[in-house]
């Protein structure tokens, strides 16, 4: 193609039509320069097509990172809701038999859960890895500010949960000494006897602090939950009423 302009471009000289020639250079610059612009405009629809493809992408990603929380927010909450009957369960039995103290001991040693669960994290990779390679662009304004206020609030559940636990542990760690509820180095008789010769008061007053302890912790953290859970799930209904052609596109592959 370049050859033949060049071989058009020496006939119009060598015929000595000047005129003819500046208009032929007039529009090939004017090709060369149309050329280029729609050069431009595909390269500019690939990439866009590429962001398009990068968004739809992060915001999939996005919902399912939350409905994993709203999931693990549901099985929390559930778990120290029941685990909150049980403890109080045990309580009103101990105050019903409060001249017994064979029975307060029986109730601490074998029906006492001393376990609680703990969330160290949430699912929040997509937002990380959004913040982290500059693409948070990519998300529209409204949903980057949601998803900060939601990031923020699980800092602060996770906080809470490390400080309670971090209380709840040390507390759990002296009573476990002294009234051993659990340990593979001891077992029948040998438990049998520390707890028979527990003192009763020096007793009555540790588990008193534990089970206050871990009443403390899981109220707490049931407090937080509802909220978290509200976030959450308010948050993925908005972006799949915004979003609605992409779980058009999901569902159809």
């Amino acid at each position: 193609m370049i050859k033949i302009f060049r071989n058009i471009r020496k006939q119009f000289i060598k015929d000595g039509k000047t005129s003819s020639y500046l208009k032929y250079a007039i529009g090939e610059i004017a090709l060369v320069v149309i050329g280029i612009l729609l050069a431009l405009q595909i390269n500019n629809w690939n990439e866009q097509s590429k962001k398009n493809d990068l968004r739809e992408k992060y915001l999939l990603s996005l919902i399912e990172d939350l409905k994993q929380d709203t999931t693990l927010v549901k099985s929390q909450y559930s778990f120290y809701k029941n685990d909150t009957i049980k403890l109080q369960s045990q309580i009103r039995r101990i105050k019903k038999y409060k001249n017994s103290i064979d029975t307060v001991k029986k109730i601490a040693r074998y029906e006492f859960d001393t376990n609680i669960q703990l969330i160290t994290t949430f699912s929040n990779k997509t937002y990380q890895t959004l913040i982290n390679t500059g693409n948070i662009d990519l998300v529209d304004p409204w949903l980057v500010e949601e998803l900060s206020k939601l990031d923020q609030l699980q800092k602060l559940v996770i906080d809470i949960y490390s400080l309670s636990m971090r209380s709840y542990s040390q507390i759990l760690g002296i009573y476990n000494q002294r009234y051993p509820f659990y340990d593979d180095a001891l077992a029948g008789d040998v438990l049998d006897v520390i707890w028979e010769q527990a003192d009763d008061k020096h007793f009555l007053a540790n588990y008193n602090e534990i089970v206050s302890s871990k009443q403390t912790t899981a109220n707490n953290i049931i407090q937080m939950l509802p909220p978290m859970y509200s976030q959450t799930a308010r948050l993925l209904k908005r972006i799949e009423a915004s979003y609605p052609d992409l779980f058009i596109k999901k569902n159809s592959k």
